[in-house]
């Protein structure tokens, strides 16, 4: 009787059993398919669009201030991830929120931008035959740019037509190739009325994502903000019978959430709901890691199912920082983003973006080297060239040459006024923090160095040498756990950077990311 008893009880903690227990058409994988433990991207991906086509599932996500943005993901398995490309080859300001289409053999892209020049808002949409490109030049729709409406989400209705839902309520039809719009912006949903004693940011009604399902359209938006206190932002869900709404709220609203700050994963939200087989139902949403604030907003995933009455909700069970049982796909291992580059050419390895610009002409490749020409006078405006980081340890080495009139080297940067790491000149060795780099001893008869950064858990160490053999602590031991977007604003995450600032240029060499324990 107690093995029994203990079964069961096992069994009620696991998310298939709460699928079994007469919530709708689900089906999840049991024990033996395997488990994944979050995040699914570990990084800063913050803002998950997902699409399916065929056996494909294609993820996108949040640019920032980087470019070539838009980076799109391929899995078979969910868990298992691998770049394919980045679909904006350009600078296009700060890329926020896209939402990733498959319709009528075409893909799609709506996404957000932030002028840096002119300060307005504008939702732009590329679009490509093939996932892999090319894709399009930017279409700007043109939408009511004074109501600075962001977080594009595609619908389609039974009719055929076209719709585009946005920030704050809002929807837009577009035409029937979309790329323009058929009218102007109408509010048609006022969110879920969050209660007046939860400690959030602000309502902050966004990140509208919808789908269709035994004849309702099921509206999922995030509120409550995604970057204030741990408990902030959520998932809700609204449904109506028509793209247009009138909209119903979900007694079982929100649909995720973080009730409190002890948990691992804080500002829960922004979720996809998407139906990965024939009844296996699932969303990808991100979230802040406690622990580890400057990784910025990671990807993460849970099962969804559905109640008799045809609402979402998470399975009894679930936890978002245990273990999960994989869906029942077939187990397809990809190659993961490779972070280290031996510079091999002829083009950017798909890891590395620029800050703030996109300027190809700058680099080229020769023998095993990237070449870089210097721009401004430091890492604040020489348009730093940096790569995601996704691991609570990690360290990156790098062999440096410069000429006269260069400085350059490696950094941890989060934006032009902060970031920290070690650089040379030919006359001398530069180290600091908080966006001060300052002399730290003269070089020796070399313009040539190897040096190395060690982030472990948000304590850093600054190393330089001749040869990898003699790398040698230059700089005091320093923290970088506020470099976060909690403390110095922006949504922003801490990426290790190239920079090279000056006139004349740099020689990089053997970049090398590996994860510590």
């Amino acid at each position: 009787m107690r093995s029994t008893i203990t079964l069961l009880a096992a069994l009620l903690l696991t998310p298939s059993v709460a699928l079994h227990a007469g919530e709708g058409n689900n089906v999840l994988p049991t024990a033996s398919m395997g488990t994944f433990t979050n995040p699914i991207l570990a990084g800063d991906y913050a803002d998950p669009s997902m699409v399916k086509v065929g056996e494909d599932f294609y993820l996108t996500h949040t640019s920032f201030r980087y470019a070539p943005g838009l980076m799109i993901w391929r899995s078979r398995d969910l868990v298992h991830w691998t770049p394919v490309t980045r679909a904006l080859q350009q600078y296009d300001g700060d890329v926020w929120a896209p939402d990733i289409v498959y319709f009528k053999n075409r893909f799609y892209i709506y996404y957000p931008s932030l002028s840096k020049t002119h300060g307005t808002v504008s939702i732009h949409v590329i679009s490509a035959d093939r996932i892999e490109g090319p894709w399009s030049q930017p279409v700007d729709l043109k939408i009511d740019k004074d109501k600075r409406l962001i977080d594009p989400g595609h619908v389609v209705g039974t009719d055929g037509k076209r719709y585009l839902h946005l920030s704050n309520g809002h929807v837009i039809e577009l035409t029937e190739d979309g790329l323009a719009v058929a009218g102007s912006a109408r509010k048609v949903y006022d969110g879920w009325p969050i209660p007046p004693d939860w400690r959030v940011e602000g309502f902050c009604l966004e990140s509208p994502k919808l789908l269709h399902r035994d004849g309702w359209y099921h509206l999922f938006s995030a509120q409550g903000g995604t970057g204030g206190p741990s408990t902030s932002h959520m998932v809700v869900e609204a449904r109506s019978r028509t793209p247009m709404g009138p909209w119903e709220n979900s007694p079982l609203n929100p649909v995720v959430h973080t009730d409190s700050r002890l948990e691992k994963w804080w500002s829960r939200g922004h979720g996809t709901v998407f139906e990965a087989t024939p009844g296996s139902w699932w969303m990808v949403y991100h979230g802040y890691d406690r622990e580890n604030l400057a990784l910025g907003r990671q990807t993460l995933m849970e099962p969804i199912s559905w109640t008799p009455e045809g609402w979402a909700r998470v399975p009894a069970g679930v936890n978002p920082a245990r273990p999960i049982h994989t869906p029942p796909l077939a187990s397809a291992p990809l190659p993961p983003l490779e972070r280290s580059d031996e510079f091999a050419g002829p083009r950017l390895g798909i890891q590395w973006q620029f800050w703030d610009e996109f300027d190809p002409e700058r680099i080229k490749f020769s023998s095993h080297a990237l070449v870089m020409a210097g721009k401004g006078t430091s890492p604040a405006d020489c348009g730093p060239l940096a790569c995601m980081a996704g691991d609570d340890a990690y360290e990156v080495t790098l062999e440096v040459e410069v000429e006269d009139g260069v400085q350059a080297g490696l950094i941890l940067f989060y934006n032009p006024q902060f970031y920290a790491g070690v650089g040379i000149t030919k006359e001398c060795l530069w180290a600091g923090e908080r966006g001060q780099l300052k002399k730290n001893r003269p070089m020796k008869s070399s313009h040539r160095m190897f040096l190395r950064i060690v982030n472990d858990h948000g304590d850093v160490d600054f190393l330089a040498g001749p040869t990898l053999d003699s790398l040698t602590k230059i700089y005091n031991s320093i923290s970088v756990r506020g470099y976060t977007h909690q403390t110095l604003g922006g949504f922003l995450s801490l990426r290790p950077a190239l920079y090279c600032a000056g006139k004349g240029q740099a020689i990089f060499r053997q970049f090398r990311y590996r994860q510590l324990e």
